[in-house]
C-alpha cells in the first residue's frame, strides 16, 4: 500500500488482485508528483508460469544436433502468447544487443526445439517472451566443438617489457584463467607441470591480460584454462624468453687522458667499471644503468700509477 507521508526510500507492496490474471509482462517504475513522468529506470517482471529449459548434455561435437527441451512454458498458439521464442546466443552476448545465433518460436506449454549446424563455440539457450528480449527462464549453457577459445601473444617476451595475451570465445566462467607453463610439460603433473604464472580475468569471454613478471629464459606455452582447473579449452601459444646477451666490450680506447669502454647495455642491468694496478686489488670507479643502447663508459686511470692500469666491467 502507498505510504501516508512522502518517503525517500522504502518498500511498497501491491496485492495480487492488482495484476491481471494470466501470463503477462509488467514493469515497475517511479512516477513524479501524481503524474506520469518516470523518474527511475523501469524494472520488468513476469507474472505467470516460469518455463524450464533442459539439455540432455552440455558438450556437443561440431555438426551434432542440439535439442532444447522446454516445460511449463506460458506459450500458446494464439496471440499474444504465440510469439514466445527459444534462442541461442554465444556466451558473453546480451539478447537485444546482438542477433541470436539461432532461434525458433514456441507455441505450446511443453516440447522441444532442435538446432543444427551450430559453429564451434560456447553458447547459452534462453526463453524470451512476446517477440521481445525479456528473458523469463534460467539460461542453460553448452559448448560445441573442442579447443573453442583462442589465445595469441608475441613470439618473444622482451626483457623489461610487459607481456600481453589476447583471448577470444572463452566459456566466461568466473575462475577461468590464462596460464603459463614450460613447453613440453603435462599441465598440473609434478613440479615440472606447475604453473609458471597465471592471471584471472573476471569471467569474460574475450579480452587481454598482461603479465609483468618475466620468467627465467626458456620456451613457454600459454593458454586458457577453465574453472580453476588444468583443463585447457584453447590452443596453446608458444613464446620464448631469451637469455640475456653475454657482456662483451665492442671497443676500448685510451684517449684524452681517459679509458673509453664501448658496450651494449641491457634495460634493468647495472654496469660497474673497476680499476686496478696489480690485478688483485680493484676499486669501483663508475656505475651506470643500462638503457638497452650502446654506451661509452669513460673512466680515469689511477693517478698514482700512470705506467700501467687495468679495467674490467661487471654486470648486475
Amino acid at each position: 500500500s502507498a505510504p501516508s507521508t512522502p518517503i525517500l526510500n522504502g518498500t511498497l507492496s501491491f496485492p495480487a488482485s492488482a495484476l491481471t490474471a494470466g501470463n503477462r509482462e509488467w514493469f515497475a517504475t517511479l512516477l513524479v508528483n501524481d503524474g506520469y513522468t518516470e523518474a527511475a529506470p523501469r524494472i520488468p517482471f513476469f507474472v505467470g508460469t516460469t518455463p524450464v529449459l533442459t539439455l540432455p548434455k552440455t558438450e556437443y561435437n561440431v555438426g551434432e544436433t542440439v535439442r532444447i527441451t522446454y516445460a511449463s512454458a506460458p506459450a500458446t498458439n494464439t496471440a499474444p502468447r504465440n510469439k514466445d521464442w527459444v534462442a541461442i546466443y554465444r556466451v558473453g552476448q546480451t539478447p537485444g544487443d546482438v542477433p541470436s545465433t539461432q532461434w525458433d518460436y514456441v507455441t505450446n506449454a511443453a516440447g522441444f526445439r532442435d538446432f543444427t549446424n551450430l559453429p564451434k563455440g560456447y553458447y547459452f539457450a534462453t526463453y524470451l517472451v512476446n517477440d521481445q528480449w525479456f528473458e523469463i527462464a534460467e539460461r542453460v549453457f553448452f559448448s560445441v566443438g573442442t579447443e573453442i577459445a583462442t589465445v595469441s601473444c608475441p613470439a618473444i617476451w622482451q626483457a623489461g617489457s610487459p607481456f600481453s595475451v589476447q583471448f577470444n570465445n572463452g566459456p566466461a566462467i568466473a575462475k577461468d584463467y590464462i596460464g603459463i607453463f614450460r613447453e613440453g610439460v603435462e599441465f598440473g603433473v609434478g613440479s615440472e607441470g606447475s604453473l609458471v604464472d597465471y592471471l584471472y580475468f573476471g569471467g569474460t569471454s574475450s579480452g587481454t591480460v598482461t603479465f609483468v613478471t618475466q620468467p627465467p629464459p626458456g620456451r613457454y606455452v600459454v593458454g586458457l584454462f577453465t574453472n580453476d582447473s588444468y583443463t585447457n579449452v584453447s590452443n596453446m601459444a608458444t613464446f620464448t624468453v631469451p637469455a640475456p646477451p653475454s657482456l662483451e666490450l665492442e671497443a676500448s680506447e685510451f684517449s684524452g687522458g681517459q679509458m673509453h669502454l664501448t658496450m651494449q647495455t641491457q634495460v634493468g642491468k647495472t654496469y660497474t667499471v673497476k680499476r686496478s694496478t696489480n690485478l688483485s686489488d680493484w676499486t669501483d670507479v663508475l656505475t651506470v644503468s643500462g638503457n638497452g643502447e650502446v654506451q661509452v663508459l669513460s673512466v680515469n686511470p689511477d693517478p698514482e700509477s700512470m705506467d700501467r692500469c687495468f679495467f674490467r666491467v661487471f654486470e648486475e
